[in-house]
């Protein structure tokens, strides 16, 4: 076998083994301007998430539910009888707020699911009661260091950040095999470069069915490996 062919066979093993594929430079690296946006609106989340300054701090499940039209608590119900006895479904919601939807959804499903937050700063008002576990930080910087079965995100972390890319690359990543992601994200009215990226991205990690929910975006990240 070539030198070369070697080369890429294995650096595609690396990244199927972290979860996604990163295509060429970063987006980041190709766009410094937004990065230097998404540092600035990222301080900016930080200050609102601490002072609970958010139009919709602190949403019910419900309202979710109603707001977006996709019953994120059937979902998982549907998910978590799937599943092998035993086996804890993980859930992330990425821009948790205050983790109000993932402590109703720890008070319906008990310890058959795993709530983990995601926030920029955490919060002087809440004490995150139902929140097995919270990370700070902002998603285009954060490593769990864990996969989760279902993501969602309702005007959370993807719509706040400027790089969008970057947030689906990791949301990918995130995601175990055959986990679920329902995020806020009006793909509709992007810039036409970001949007092709985005797809790009999508159809790179062998996501090629994808759902549309108004400005939300669902997605399924593929069982099996990508053919080479």
């Amino acid at each position: 076998m070539p030198v070369n062919r070697a080369r890429k066979i294995e650096r595609r093993k690396k990244l199927e083994a972290i979860g996604w594929t990163r295509i060429g430079r970063s987006e980041a690296e190709r766009f410094p301007a937004k990065a230097i946006g998404d540092r600035l609106r990222s301080a900016i989340a930080g200050f609102k998430d601490m002072d609970s300054h958010w139009d919709l701090w602190g949403a019910s499940l419900g309202q979710v539910n109603d707001f977006c039209g996709f019953d994120i608590e059937a979902h998982i119900r549907e998910r978590i009888s799937n599943l092998k006895p035993g086996k804890i479904f993980k859930v992330l919601d990425a821009g948790c707020g205050p983790g109000s939807t993932l402590a109703e959804i720890k008070k319906k499903f008990g310890n058959r699911v795993k709530t983990v937050g995601l926030t920029v700063k955490r919060s002087f008002y809440s004490s995150y009661d139902g929140v097995d576990r919270l990370i700070t930080g902002s998603i285009t910087e954060v490593n769990p260091r864990e996969q989760f079965d279902f993501i969602y995100s309702f005007s959370g972390a993807h719509l706040m950040t400027e790089l969008k890319e970057t947030s689906i690359q990791r949301t990918i990543g995130w995601l175990k095999p055959g986990g679920t992601a329902f995020i806020t994200l009006p793909l509709d009215r992007m810039e036409p470069d970001t949007f092709r990226n985005i797809q790009t991205t999508l159809r790179a990690n062998g996501i090629k069915e994808t759902g549309f929910y108004g400005i939300f975006f669902f997605f399924t990240k593929p069982e099996r490996k990508l053919p080479r």
